[in-house]
């Protein structure tokens, strides 16, 4: 609309000068309103819409392409295809950096790792890929994310705010876990799952019990059956 307003400006000048006989007073004004006034209305459209396209002028001093909450699996997979597609973009891996994937002794459900792999080992691959293209993951949680005008704006536990246009969340799962002692250590001699997806042929030939909240537990059992 500024814009639009000031070509209906100078149009309306321009037929003046024109319609009038030229003199060196409308010669003055004329290299005026190309001098100063133009540069100066320019720049504040300019800014307007910086400011309605990027919201940066009332948040942080950088805008990324695209932030990966989560440094799993999901969000180092995420990272090595936005990089390879050239996107600017941040990882960021929570401070305990627990992620689920640890703690998977053993796993055939991945395909290319006939032999099957570990939970650390398919971890380390996939960082050891996302070092080649992709940003070293910043250790720090998330406390905050909210929406600035069409970017978004992430408020980390240090305080620091950082901005981008797009947010992958991939913050895994969270399992309510029994009460059982050494239960990690049962989890990696594989006395213990939690998947019965990914986990439930290994199972076979033994006898299963199943731990579980409501009707998912029974449905988690039932699956177990099939």
């Amino acid at each position: 609309a500024n814009k639009f307003k000031l070509s209906i400006f100078l149009h309306r000048i321009e037929t003046d000068i024109c319609i009038r006989k030229r003199s060196w007073f409308l010669d003055w004004v004329r290299a005026l309103i190309y001098l100063f006034i133009l540069p100066a209305r320019c720049s504040k459209f300019y800014l307007v819409a910086l400011r309605n396209h990027s919201g940066l002028m009332d948040g942080p001093s950088e805008l990324v392409d695209c932030i990966v909450i989560g440094a799993g699996p999901a969000g180092l997979t995420a990272a090595i295809y936005l990089a390879r597609f050239r996107r600017t973009l941040k990882i960021f891996e929570s401070r305990s950096a627990d992620s689920r994937a640890m703690w998977i002794p053993l796993s055939h459900n991945l395909p290319g790792y006939p032999e099957g792999v570990r939970g650390e080992d398919f971890l380390a691959r996939l960082r050891k890929q996302a070092a080649i293209y992709a940003p070293a993951p910043i250790r720090d949680d998330v406390e905050n994310l909210e929406r600035n005008g069409e970017t978004f704006v992430v408020t980390t536990a240090a305080g620091v705010r950082h901005g981008c246009r797009f947010v992958i969340l991939a913050t895994g799962v969270c399992d309510y876990e029994p009460e059982l002692p050494n239960l990690r250590d049962a989890i990696k001699l594989s006395l213990v799952r939690h998947c019965p997806v990914c986990d439930g042929f290994e199972a076979l030939g033994h006898r299963v019990a199943v731990l579980g909240h409501d009707t998912h537990g029974v449905r988690e059992a039932l699956f177990l059956r099939t």
